[in-house]
Order: structure tokens, then sequence, then C-alpha cells
């Protein structure tokens, strides 16, 4: 999605059971390397932040 200051946010949902996998922070780490070089940012947040809705506002669009 794309902020107001124009910067493109990517962002994945993972599970409780996933967010601590080697294969998903590897691909963390990949990919926040290619979004800062690209001018984005890339974050990896809980399902249960958004279920619970402790995740930022400006997300939370449902």
């Amino acid at each position: 999605m794309k902020t107001d200051d124009d910067i493109w946010d990517i962002i994945e949902i993972k599970g409780y059971n996933k967010i601590d996998d080697k294969a998903v922070n590897a691909k963390k780490l990949y990919a926040t390397e290619l979004a800062t070089a690209s001018n984005m940012k890339y974050e990896i947040i809980k399902s249960s932040n958004i279920d619970n809705g402790t995740y930022r506002q400006e997300y939370l669009l449902f």
C-alpha cells in the first residue's frame, strides 16, 4: 500500500507459528534489502496483531 508520504509499504502477515521460521526470516531479510533499494518499506507482522487490533490503525481498513 502507498502511504501519505508516497512510500510503498510491503506488508506480509504471518501466523504466530511461522513468524520465527528460518525460511520466513531469510525471506524477510531479502525482501527488506530489495524494498530499501527501491525506496519502499517491507514489514512482516503477526496475524494476531491484526486480529486483536494492536497493529497500526492506518492498516486496519476493514
